[in-house]
């Protein structure tokens, strides 16, 4: 008779972490930034190293750069991405652009409001590089990641005065965990928190198997809006990528002056017209995805003469549309569905397995099967000032659920 006798399974080494501030240690975390990101559930292509460190080179003047890294053992386990900005501020106000000071450049908030100094801490996010969600990566989450996290910023309240961190997917735990760990820390979370819905679509095999999950409506309006793009004069799409990704590139520049998004006469809420640092940024981030074929510019011509432009990026499975451009001389002649429709046929072909859409336009929830909420969270720490912030922002998001139930809007 023999007996099986089970070795006791080994101990994991704790959880420990580290910070990473420079330029270069940023750049020399790309093989493990690879590796946690394969292994966390959430596929977000702008999280991915080249977008993170391209946005740090462009848009990081005057902010300082806090990359916490989880360890167990020696494997990196976990990276959280945040940096703290100081900024003059309209505070509190609901607006679900605002993400740091620098965001006032594209809002219509008068100077004369801007009078709070406050020190956020946020995830790299701006107006400027359209991304408005992120997370943390992370290949496991025990609360012990949230903790350490927590724990990091609290012991240094005394440098910052707010955390605000935008687009943390509802269907994750990791906001329900980090506002656990923050209280833990003894730091304070008003209900306040806003949402933002971003749409993606499932991609099948083929486009027609896309097109059949579609409903009939959606078919018979598509083919009539391609029918009148072609009545304008003849449609031709050209995809740019790889070594030609410089044209396109100059291609889309040109098209985006041709549109009503760089002229300030027009009264809207934000102004997204390219700035040199972000022309830059959309360059670099072009380059780095491009050398892995994750970068293309899709431009659409009417009889030879570019009318509009659509830039994506993919990594592994999951393609994403980031900015898309038509001419004003074409608005109302032709649409963007021959470069949507273009997109999505070029996905599916490529063997991508889902898409997502940057925005919340017409377009963009006509072609997406689904949408998600994201939400952002502030964490106050213990200090007066802080407090302070924390208790308007309560009392603020408090008085407009008030208003809207007295509107009858829920």
């Amino acid at each position: 008779m023999s007996v099986v006798v089970e070795s006791p399974r080994a101990t994991p080494p704790p959880l420990s972490l580290e910070v990473v501030t420079s330029e270069a240690g940023l750049a020399a975390l790309a093989p493990d930034w690879q590796r946690v990101q394969d292994a966390c559930p959430w596929k977000h292509v702008l999280l991915d190293h080249r977008w993170v460190s391209a946005w740090w080179r462009c848009f990081g003047d005057g902010k300082e750069l806090h990359c916490l890294l989880l360890r167990r053992g020696a494997s990196v386990v976990g990276i959280a991405p945040f940096i703290l900005s100081r900024g003059l501020e309209l505070f509190p106000a609901r607006d679900s652009m605002f993400q740091l000071a620098d965001d006032y450049a594209h809002l219509t908030v008068p100077r004369s409001l801007r009078i709070l100094p406050i020190r956020r801490v946020t995830f790299p996010l701006n107006i400027s590089s359209h991304n408005a969600r992120a997370h943390l990566l992370l290949q496991e989450e025990p609360q012990e990641c949230f903790e350490l996290v927590a724990k990091y910023w609290f012991e240094r309240s005394g440098q910052w005065d707010l955390i605000a961190l935008d687009g943390l997917p509802d269907v994750s735990s990791q906001r329900h965990q980090l506002i656990e760990a923050g209280r833990h820390q003894g730091g304070h979370v008003p209900r306040a928190g806003m949402t933002r819905t971003i749409f993606h679509a499932p991609l099948p095999a083929t486009f027609d198997d896309y097109l059949a999950a579609r409903t009939g409506h959606f078919r018979k309006r598509l083919k009539a809006e391609l029918r009148g793009c072609r009545r304008a004069g003849e449609i031709t799409i050209e995809r740019y990528g790889g070594e030609s990704i410089d044209r396109g590139l100059e291609i889309l520049f040109a098209i985006e002056q041709r549109t009503w998004k760089v002229r300030r006469q027009r009264r809207r809420k934000v102004y997204l017209a390219l700035d040199e640092i972000t022309r830059r940024f959309f360059t670099e981030v072009a380059h780095a995805f491009a050398a892995t074929g994750g970068a293309e510019i899709l431009v659409m011509s009417v009889d030879g003469r570019p009318a509009g432009a659509l830039f994506t990026l993919a990594r592994q499975e999951t393609i994403l549309s980031l900015v898309i451009y038509l001419d004003d001389a074409y608005r109302g002649r032709v649409t963007t569905a021959p470069l949507w429709r273009a997109f999505l046929e070029g996905a599916v072909a490529h063997g991508y397995r889902g898409i997502d859409f940057h925005g919340n336009t017409v377009s963009v929830q006509k072609w997406a099967l689904d949408s998600a909420t994201y939400r952002r969270l502030y964490l106050f720490n213990r200090w007066p000032y802080s407090r302070l912030l924390g208790s308007a922002k309560g009392t603020a998001a408090h008085l407009s659920r008030a208003l809207r139930r007295m509107r009858g809007e829920g």
